[in-house]
């Protein structure tokens, strides 16, 4: 939910425009283009000319946002302000701003002093939800979207966040009704189809999962997260192929995820295909060494392929990195046993025991993998 609205003087004459006005219309048109480094300099030299222009300091500002410099963005906004004070867009930014520098009583603020200034101003309604949503104030962001898609009923975006915001509380059925409804407005929403496929996930309507996340990867073609997503309600539905061709496809476009590797080997797992799923997992674990899903899978196909020396160095990570995790000692404790270390394997069952596991349990070999969109 990002504004990207530039404040803007018009360029139709240069006769009689100031020095200051020319920087700042040269500012304009390189902010519009992206060069933000370029319009920066030139909102500089314009503030230098005429240090009056709250256009400049807001424009400057929403090119050190889109920079990441949201200290100095937060500067010039706060400049703009004192200079025209019914700046609905500055208090809008600013908010924008403050809330992702972890200030979200100031955002509100600022959203709110926007909407008291411009009461129509619908994008400041969906930024005061998205910070509502991230204090879990799930009502207040309803509120405010309702207010939104009131007054853009035309718009996908109302849509989409409100229908985010209803999944996050559990009502996936009325989430899929609003992602239906941003799909109408708008067909090439590419959030809606990636929003609306994890509801269906979430109701286990994995088929209909997998035709959005199809109709999302038609408009973002190449996106590896999206195969991932869509393998993982393939595998949800046993389709193991198809599962394996999206992870692989997964892989090869962004070779350093870890959720595609993960959920790579514990297809080739679930195919039989064990020395592949080691090396799945391993290729996971490689880009994330303390990854106890995967270090955890890894060690149960070593023990089923009987290298329960490898199965024990996995786990010994696994306890290096948490050492209340029960699970690694059970698994450890099946690998010892294996091995004939009794002592050892007593000593785990006794740590898992301590740590709340049954003693029954405990005694018994656990196993069992699961994928991870």
């Amino acid at each position: 939910m990002v504004i990207v609205v530039v404040l803007t003087l018009g360029l139709a004459a240069c006769l009689g425009l100031s020095d200051a006005d020319k920087r700042y219309n040269s500012g304009v048109m390189l902010l519009e283009e992206d060069r933000f480094e370029e319009a920066i300099a030139e909102f500089d030299l314009a503030l230098f000319l005429d240090g009056s222009m709250a256009e400049a300091f807001h424009n400057r500002a929403l090119a050190e946002q889109r920079t990441g410099r949201l200290f100095s963005a937060i500067k010039d906004y706060t400049e703009a302000i004192k200079l025209l004070p019914d700046l609905a867009l500055a208090y809008a930014n600013r908010g924008l701003a403050h809330s992702r520098t972890g200030e979200p009583r100031l955002a509100l603020a600022d959203f709110g002093k926007a909407i008291e200034i411009s009461p129509d101003y619908g994008l400041a309604y969906s930024n005061r939800a998205s910070v509502y949503l991230l204090q879990g104030d799930l009502t207040l962001a309803i509120a405010d979207l309702d207010r939104a898609i009131g007054l853009h009923p035309d718009s996908a975006t109302g849509y989409v966040n409100r229908g985010a915001v209803r999944a996050a509380a559990g009502e996936l059925g009325l989430a899929v009704e609003d992602y239906d409804r941003a799909i109408m407005a708008d067909p090439t929403s590419l959030n809606a189809y990636i929003n609306r496929a994890s509801a269906y996930d979430g109701m286990g309507r994995y088929p209909e999962a997998v035709s959005d996340y199809g109709n999302a990867l038609n408009l973002a073609p190449g996106t590896a997260a999206l195969y991932t997503n869509r393998g993982a309600s393939f595998h949800a539905q046993n389709d193991l192929p198809n599962a394996l061709a999206d992870f692989e496809k997964a892989v090869a476009l962004e070779p350093t995820s870890v959720p595609a590797w993960y959920n790579l080997g514990v297809v080739h797992e679930g195919l039989g295909e064990l020395e592949m799923a080691v090396a799945a997992y391993g290729q996971g674990i490689s880009f994330e060494p303390e990854n106890i899903d995967a270090l955890i899978n890894r060690a149960l196909v070593y023990s089923t392929l009987g290298e329960y020396s490898s199965t024990i160095a996995d786990m010994d990570h696994v306890i290096e990195v948490d050492p209340t995790y029960a699970k690694a000692y059970l698994v450890r404790a099946s690998a010892h046993a294996n091995l004939g270390m009794a002592p050892k394997f007593q000593a785990d069952i006794d740590r898992a025991v301590a740590l709340g596991v049954d003693q029954a349990q405990a005694e018994s070999n656990i196993a069992g993998t699961t994928p991870s969109p």
